[in-house]
């Protein structure tokens, strides 16, 4: 299965840290302030980009409908696990481990533990072709996979 991509994520930021608002100073802007990813977002971003580089080797972009699975250590029970779900993604979009998260079809993400307050926590996460992207939901259903 080369077409799935694993990886071990530093913990992505929550979306109430990875967007940021702020006053545009473009002098032709129409609109006073504008959404932005924060500085730890773009860390963050950076930090994914590098991690898929050195894993990529000669892989290609992955195309067509895709699953996600993730697997998140959080350093306390209080994190959310959909508060940074985007920002994987989002980050995988931009390290160019897929063309954009519109392909992302089949979505599963769960806690896996804590790793202790003071310590960083991480996401595993798998990315691969979706293994039913041909079939309709009538056919999907007749193949005896609904169930």
């Amino acid at each position: 299965m080369s077409d799935v991509v694993r990886l071990e994520l530093p913990l992505p930021p929550s979306m109430n840290v990875y967007w940021r608002r702020g006053p545009n100073r473009s002098p032709k802007a129409k609109f006073p302030v504008v959404t932005h990813i924060s500085a730890a977002g773009r860390q963050f971003r950076r930090h994914v980009k590098m991690l898929w580089q050195a894993r990529r080797g000669g892989r290609r972009q992955l195309t067509g409908p895709l699953y996600v699975l993730g697997a998140f250590w959080f350093p306390t029970l209080a994190s959310d696990v959909d508060n940074r779900i985007k920002s994987a993604l989002d980050a995988l979009e931009h390290a160019g481990v897929f063309k954009n998260d519109r392909q992302v079809a089949d979505l599963t993400f769960f806690r896996a533990g804590t790793v202790g307050r003071g310590n960083e926590g991480s996401l595993l996460i798998e990315v691969g072709p979706l293994e039913w992207k041909n079939l309709t939901v009538e056919e999907f259903k007749k193949s005896g996979a609904w169930e």
